[in-house]
């Protein structure tokens, strides 16, 4: 896969004209500005690392449950072996307080405190991922890849088999 070349241009004139973004030499970052990512996301990230050893990509979705409970979905693409991982982890507390979990015990133990099943962690995956980053995508670049089909990308999800 070739990295394509970020402009403002693209990001201006397209459904990424809703993100505030940073273009470096080896990285591009961007955000979803506030207003523009749906009410229950406090943040959305994306950025891509272009270096020729690293080649990837990362998306972090912060979905607020309550005012001190975050879950966050982390989306982790390895272009050169074609892997996407999909994980989750929680903050919890008040925001000057809060407390990061990642232990999977302690995660599933919270999800199932909240009633959030691994259907709504693949839903919270589709609504961003799917619907608005790679719909945006697709629009700008020409890409092999869609909402609806990963081509030969392997997906690694951690709550598969919750």
């Amino acid at each position: 896969m070739t990295w394509p070349v970020f402009s403002s241009k693209d990001f201006t004139s397209s459904s990424f004209k809703d993100t505030v973004y940073e273009v470096n030499k080896d990285t591009f970052n961007a955000q979803y500005k506030e207003g523009e990512r749906p009410v229950n996301y406090s943040k959305i990230v994306f950025d891509f690392d272009f270096k020729p050893e690293k080649r990837n990509s990362r998306i972090l979705l912060y979905r607020k449950i309550q005012d001190k409970v975050t879950v966050v979905i982390t989306v982790n693409y390895a272009v050169d072996k074609k892997l996407l991982k999909k994980s989750v982890y929680l903050k919890v507390g008040p925001l000057n307080q809060r407390q990061t979990f990642k232990d999977e015990t302690d995660i599933r133990n919270y999800l199932k405190q909240y009633n959030i099943t691994k259907d709504d962690l693949d839903s919270y995956y589709d609504e961003i991922v799917n619907q608005k980053f790679l719909r945006a995508w697709t629009e700008i670049y020409d890409s092999k890849f869609s909402p609806e089909d990963y081509g030969e990308v392997k997906i690694e999800t951690q709550w598969a088999g919750w």
